[in-house]
Parts: C-alpha cells; sequence; structure tokens
C-alpha cells in the first residue's frame, strides 16, 4: 500500500458460485518475506474473519527467508466469488524493520513447501463448498510480482500464464499457439483411493496436441488422466507431437477428502507457570461421521475438540475421520505462559486456594542437584485491600525447611488502598526442596487468621507494583529467591490471578435462564449461547459440560449443535442448567417430504428406495446391515437400490443440502419367501360340465387367491376357515370347447407368485344311435348292441348289467 507498511491480500476466482455454494469451511495465505525483521500487526479483516496462524523463521530449507502464515478463522460465506472480480481479504502491517520483497508462497517451488523439517503446514489453500467437498480450490499467484518496501516501484503483473518452447519454436513464433484454458482437478473419493483425475483443456489451431501430467517423462494424446491418488505432485505439461513447443502449466497435488471441516478454533494461553492453557476445535465431518481429534502430532487422539490443562508449547493438531479413515492437518497452535518479572523466567511462583487455606507453590524451569539445588533465601510478597489481613497458621511441606512471616506493611503511601504481606525463608539455607524443571512443588500453607477483606490475594508485581522498592517505609518487599545453581536472586515468574480471600461460604449458584440464538445456516458458526446466573461470589461459565470455562456469559460463533451449560463460583461450586442441553438448529428447515416406510423383499430381490426432501441434494450416504447400489441424485430425490443381505436388513440414508444441512431417514428390509401356487386341475373335461380344482400350497387364511379362467364361469368357491384361504376349492365349467389356459395368482404377506396349467375341454353331443341283437338261445351269449353317437372326440363305452361280462371299448 502507499505507505509502504500495509500490506493487502485478494482473491480473484475463475468461477461464479453464489449461496451457499460460495462457503469457505478453511483457508490458509502463506507469505515469504527476506529474513531479518518483518514483524506482523494490525490484521484487519475485510471479508471472513483472518488471523496470523504461526511465523518460521529461517527455516533450514530456505534460511534467508520468514515464512508469514494467515489463517480463516472459522467457516465464512462472506467472501464474493465472481468471476473474474477481485475481492480483498484482509490488510495487515510490518511493525518491524523493512527487510525487503513480501511475496505469495509459490507451493509448486518453494523449498519449504511440505514435508519439511518442521512439520509445518506451510501454503496456500482455500476449500470452498462450490468446488466440491474436500478440494484445495487454490489455482495460483494472481501476481506474479511483489510488493517491495525497498523498491516501492515493483509490483504485481497480471498473472497470465508463460509458456516454455523450445528454441525451434520459439525462433519461428509458433508456440504462442498453444493455450492452456483450464486444468479441472477431481480429488480421489476416499483416503487411499487412486480415483481421483487430471484433466487439461488445451487448444492449438496449429498442432495436434499431447499431454503430460509427470513433468514430461511420458506424453499422451487423451487429455484425461485418470487413476490418481492423493499426495502426489502432478506437472502439468503440453505440447505438439513433433515437440516443437510445449507450454508449462504449473504443477498439481490431488488432496485427499477432508476428515472434517473446522469451523472454528480458538486458543487460550496458560498462566505464568501453570499447566492451564487450552485448545478448542470444533468440526463437523460431510456426513456426521464419528471424528477425533490430536494436538500431539497424532500420537494420542479423543472424540472431543477441547483440550485443557496445557503447559506453554506447540501442539500440532489433526483431525480424523473413522469411517472414511482420512486424517487432515489442523493448524500447529503455540501457546506461551503469561508472565511478568521481566528476564528470562527460572522459577514461577503459585498462588491458590483450597478451601480456608492459601498455598503457595514453585515450578522451576532447570533442574538442579546437589550442591547446585542449595536455596538460601526466598521471600514471596502478597498484595491484598488494605484491612486486617493476618498471615497465620504457616505449614511448611518439608519437615526441616521453616517459613515465616517476615513483614506486613498497611496502606502505604504509594499504595494506599492495600496491604503487603511478605512470607520468607526463616530456616537458612536448605536442599531438601527438589529443583526438577517443570515439576510443580507445594512449598507451605496459611490461613488469613484476621479479618476477611472481601477482596483478592495476589502476588506483588516487582515490575509494575508502585510499592517496590525503593520506597517510603525502605520496606523490602517483592518476590525473591536464591538457588546455588541459578545464582542470586533469579528471575521469577508469578501467577498474575488472585485467589478469594473471604471463606467460600455456601454454594449458592442460581442459573436464572439460558439464551439462544440459532446459527444463519448449516454451515455458518454465528450462533450464541447467553447465561444469566447469580451467586455471592464472581462467575465462570461453561457451555461444554464443563471442560472449559470464561468470564463472559455470552457465548458468539457457535454452529449448530447441542450445549450444555454450567455455571461456577469459586473451587467446587457449580450447578447444570436444567435444561440442557440447549440445541442450537440451523434454520434451513431442511426435511423429508417422503418418508421411506420399512420395505419387504419378496424372494431376496432388491427393491428401488426414493427419498424426496424440501431442498436440492448435494449427497447422501447409505449405512446399515444392508447393501445397497446404483446411487442416484434426481434434484431434491435421492435414489438407490437397497440389496438385502440376512432376513432383516437395516439402513440409515443421511441426506446433505446445497446448504449443508443434514437429514435421516431409517427403514427395515425384511426377507420373505413367495408364496407356494401349486394346484390341481384335470387334463381334460367337456363343456357344460363343472370341474372342481384345488389350491394345494402353503398359504394361510389371510392369503387373496386370484383365479384366471379363461372364459369360465365360477360356480362355487370355498370359504377361508383356519388355515385355508378363500377359493382354495373352486368349481367351474365353460360353454364352449377348447384349450383352457388356467392361471392361479397368490397373494400373502406382500408378496405375489403365479401358476398356470391347461385344461382341453371337449364338445360331447348327445344324439345316440342303437342296434340290438337278442341272443339265439336262453343262456347264449350271442347277443350284442351297438352304440354310435354324433360329434368329434374320442369317447370311451361301459356297458354293466346281470349275468354277463363287461367290456370298456372306444
Amino acid at each position: 500500500m502507499p505507505d509502504q507498511v500495509t500490506y493487502q491480500v485478494s482473491l480473484r476466482s475463475d468461477m461464479t458460485w453464489n449461496a451457499p455454494l460460495n462457503t469457505v469451511s478453511t483457508a490458509q495465505v502463506s507469505l515469504t518475506v527476506p529474513t531479518g525483521g518483518f514483524v506482523v500487526s494490525n490484521v484487519q479483516s475485510i471479508n471472513g474473519l483472518w488471523s496470523n496462524n504461526a511465523n518460521v523463521t529461517a527455516p533450514p530449507e530456505n534460511p534467508d527467508t520468514d515464512y508469514i502464515i494467515f489463517g480463516l478463522q472459522g467457516a465464512t460465506n462472506a467472501i464474493t466469488f465472481s468471476a473474474g472480480q477481485e475481492v480483498p481479504l484482509f490488510t495487515f502491517e510490518n511493525s518491524g524493520t523493512c527487510t525487503g520483497a513480501l511475496e505469495l508462497l509459490n507451493n509448486d517451488t518453494d523449498p519449504f513447501f511440505p514435508p519439511n523439517s518442521q512439520n509445518v503446514n506451510v501454503g496456500n489453500q482455500i476449500s470452498v463448498i462450490g468446488a466440491g467437498v474436500g478440494v484445495n480450490a487454490y489455482a495460483g499467484n494472481i501476481d506474479v510480482g511483489m510488493a517491495d518496501c525497498l523498491n516501492p516501484g515493483s509490483g504485481g503483473g497480471g498473472g497470465d500464464p508463460v509458456g516454455n518452447p523450445s528454441d525451434e519454436g520459439q525462433d519461428a513464433g509458433l508456440c504462442a499457439d498453444i493455450t492452456i484454458e483450464a486444468v479441472y482437478e477431481q480429488s480421489p473419493s476416499m483416503c487411499g483411493l487412486a480415483d481421483g483425475s487430471i484433466q487439461i483443456v488445451a487448444t492449438s489451431p496449429v498442432f495436434t496436441l499431447q499431454y503430460s501430467v509427470d513433468g514430461g517423462d511420458n506424453w499422451q494424446a487423451d487429455p484425461l488422466f485418470p487413476s490418481l491418488a492423493a499426495g502426489d505432485f502432478f506437472e502439468i505439461l503440453v505440447r505438439d507431437v513433433a515437440g516443437i513447443c510445449t507450454e508449462e502449466w504449473g504443477i498439481l497435488e490431488l488432496d485427499a477428502p477432508l476428515a472434517a471441516v473446522i469451523i472454528s478454533q480458538t486458543t487460550q494461553n496458560p498462566t505464568c507457570g501453570a499447566s492451564d492453557g487450552a485448545i478448542d476445535i470444533v468440526a463437523q465431518s460431510e456426513n456426521n461421521e464419528p471424528i477425533e481429534f490430536s494436538i500431539d502430532n497424532g500420537q494420542t487422539w479423543q472424540a472431543s475438540g477441547s483440550f485443557a490443562g496445557l503447559a506453554s508449547g506447540n501442539y500440532r493438531a489433526y483431525v480424523r475421520n473413522l469411517t472414511t479413515g482420512c486424517e487432515t492437518f489442523i493448524n500447529e497452535y503455540v501457546i506461551t505462559e503469561d508472565c511478568s518479572g521481566g528476564g528470562d523466567c527460572l522459577i514461577d511462583f503459585h498462588l491458590e486456594k483450597i478451601g480456608d487455606v492459601f498455598q503457595v507453590s514453585l515450578t522451576p524451569h532447570a533442574t538442579y542437584t546437589f550442591p547446585n539445588n542449595f536455596m538460601s533465601s526466598a521471600q514471596m510478597t502478597f498484595k491484598v485491600p488494605t484491612g486486617n489481613f493476618t498471615a497465620g497458621n504457616i505449614q511448611s511441606q518439608f519437615p526441616n525447611v521453616v517459613w515465616a512471616v517476615n513483614s506486613t506493611y498497611r496502606a502505604p503511601d504509594e499504595a494506599p488502598d492495600y496491604d503487603y504481606i511478605s512470607i520468607g525463608l526463616s530456616s537458612g539455607a536448605t536442599s531438601d526442596v527438589p529443583f526438577v524443571d517443570g515439576q510443580k512443588v507445594v512449598l507451605y500453607t496459611f490461613e488469613n487468621v484476621g479479618d476477611c477483606t472481601g477482596g483478592d490475594v495476589v502476588f506483588m508485581d516487582n515490575e509494575n507494583d508502585p510499592f517496590f522498592p525503593p520506597n517510603s517505609q525502605n520496606a523490602n518487599v517483592g518476590q525473591q529467591i536464591t538457588v546455588a545453581g541459578g545464582g542470586a536472586d533469579i528471575p521469577v515468574c508469578i501467577d498474575m490471578a488472585g485467589v478469594p480471600d473471604c471463606p467460600l461460604g455456601p454454594c449458592d449458584v442460581s442459573i436464572v435462564g439460558v439464551t439462544p440464538t440459532d446459527p444463519t445456516g448449516c454451515m455458518t458458526a454465528d450462533g450464541a449461547i447467553s447465561v444469566n446466573a447469580t451467586a455471592t461470589l464472581s462467575l465462570e461459565y461453561s457451555i461444554d459440560d464443563g471442560a472449559t470455562w470464561q468470564t463472559d456469559p455470552v457465548f458468539n460463533d457457535l454452529p449448530a449443535g447441542d450445549y450444555n451449560i454450567k455455571v461456577r463460583a469459586g473451587l467446587g461450586c457449580e450447578a447444570a442448567f436444567s435444561g440442557n442441553p440447549i440445541h442450537l438448529v440451523a434454520p434451513d428447515n431442511f426435511e423429508i417430504i417422503t418418508p421411506v416406510p420399512d420395505q419387504v423383499s419378496c424372494g431376496g430381490e432388491n427393491v428401488a428406495v426414493s427419498i424426496e426432501v424440501n431442498e436440492m441434494i448435494m449427497a447422501f450416504n447409505v449405512e446399515g446391515t444392508g447393501d445397497f447400489s446404483n446411487t442416484t441424485i434426481d434434484g431434491n430425490v435421492a435414489m438407490f437400490e437397497a440389496v438385502p443381505t440376512g432376513d432383516t436388513s437395516f439402513f440409515s440414508v443421511e441426506i446433505m443440502s446445497m446448504s449443508g444441512c443434514m437429514v435421516t431417514d431409517e427403514f427395515v428390509l425384511v426377507v420373505k419367501s413367495l408364496p407356494q401356487t401349486t394346484f390341481s386341475a384335470p387334463v381334460d373335461g367337456c363343456k357344460d360340465e363343472e370341474i372342481e380344482m384345488q389350491y394345494l400350497g402353503n398359504a394361510g387364511p389371510d392369503a387373496t387367491l386370484l383365479w384366471t379362467l379363461d372364459g369360465g364361469q365360477m360356480i362355487s368357491q370355498s370359504p377361508a376357515n383356519t388355515t385355508r384361504p378363500e377359493s382354495a376349492t373352486i368349481r367351474v365349467k365353460w360353454a364352449d370347447a377348447g384349450q383352457k389356459n388356467i392361471e392361479l395368482t397368490v397373494e400373502s404377506d406382500g408378496c405375489v407368485a403365479s401358476a398356470g396349467s391347461l385344461v382341453l375341454i371337449n364338445d360331447l353331443e348327445t344324439n345316440i344311435s342303437e342296434n340290438i341283437q337278442d341272443a339265439t338261445g336262453c343262456g347264449s351269449p350271442t347277443g350284442s348292441i351297438d352304440l354310435t353317437l354324433d360329434g368329434t372326440g374320442t369317447w370311451t363305452f361301459n356297458l354293466s348289467g346281470n349275468n354277463f361280462t363287461s367290456t370298456d371299448e372306444d
């Protein structure tokens, strides 16, 4: 900027994305500057909330350069994505010295780009829903110039791609005819799965083109490169088939799917010498799969993103998705203790209150062994509101070490509202107190045997207290300790927070009410919770069931979710809100229009399932004990085939809308056997003759039998009974002759099956002529009967009577 100390970072998009596709879940900007004194200050966010996450000074890979890393704090849809339009993100100032040109880091060429010696996540990255979940939409630096405070005339160029023609092509002036229009990347769908792809869009009015993604080692005519894995670097080149001209695009890395979207991240520095720092990370996986967090570079994991009880140090944080196996680096947090007292502290003094007893302890930052552990003198000076505070009942934690009140000064001129009480080592030099680096040691306890002042007891601040020597009373007050290994008057840090003088008294915390404010969107962390509580003592508030606490009763920048409210006043006095948990709900009202009822699979067949919701669908995920296939999204309808894997299969379908909201539908798929369809029917019969047919299957009385009789007339049908369905036995006749196709359809328990049989109906005429010949004598078998019938078909005759043998003839 014109003042040569202010810098602005902007973004230019190649695509236009409107809400909700313009939601940015994570983003990082990395800059480089010559080492020597550039100091970031006064970060001013313009679009989105930005902060200076980390700085790295002169790493071994690039010792002449410092690295400055900015990060987006929480998801936002405040950034405008309009093709070709430049949008400012934030500004910052250099409050140090001008060391030279400040440049955007080049992900493709910078020697410190991960992996690096310090395990630092440095580089440029942005995740936008419109570009795809888990996709790094960063395409490059739009200005190839630099911001140089030593050379104010320098500046950025247009950012156009530059080719790399061969000498022959350059001489002929042909290489400008190759243009790389775009490079499209598709990240792998799962961690460890090589199904990513790169597609190069390039044109030339002169040449037939070839493409490479490995820096020119291999070339192909197809611009699509499938089956690519995440984590590899791909150098994009395009050339003519003769190899005269080669156009470079740059280096691309395919990102693995994000384990989760980071919604917010906050840190709290520990107080001096204490391990009470905190890191709080709020994240959400794409399909609400379970996730875990780590802040020790993946050595240990936990389900909560809240980490308390932290000492000063560097914490490298990751999140992992337990369903997909994906693991994503979040940030490297640096938290430092808040100490005063000047110099490098070698020992920390601590003051705590346990019940009505004050406890004094120390933490060394070096280890002293005999004889360097001899403590020859020590004093702690406490500051309380003036009154009649009297230190007494001093109890040493080491038998041979004695502590006593050195002095009490009440309301000195320099600080008339306070009294100063000093307690010092009175037993002489001792080696009984251990000095081990980082190990906290309790020295003694004491009580106020005088009157309660109603205020806090604090350590006197050697640096800033007006009564620190020299003073009007020539008083030797202040914090002091001499240990042989550290020398005289070792630099000391103190706990700046005070502890209450008065006894805590009864626990009278009362939560009057809680006022929630829902976030404006599913992926937007702008909800709030306000807690109204009362107590005699000062209050602290928590919305994560006591994992972390703050003195402000208002919690802002919250995403949708469940929160458990607690309030406390002093040690051991806390209350939980009776209405827990508080639900913050996104207002999108994303819901299912047509939920899926429980399904039946007849004979183990696949079942087509469709779920209609009231918004356009971005993605959906099917889980459960069953299998599925042929997943399809048609606008606001999710469709798939449910595949049974046993007698009963459970399905849970999670659907994500374009605005990032989630809804779940569940159903059960039960496999049932097809009903038996066997039945009896004669092979043939006569016209106008009643024919009986029976169902022979095992369907029960609730089944439905549907007989298709091919023109036959139902004469009678049996009623249902305790074991058989209606129409299990029927009688039928036909008025015409011919081949009849009989079909029985059985419906039982939601399943339907059919079977068929053929019956031949004959046309029988009753016109009969007879020729009878009597026997020639009594008892002589010489008589005969000759019958003749009119009509068609084959007939069977039967003769019966007394005193003769009957025969059948055709």
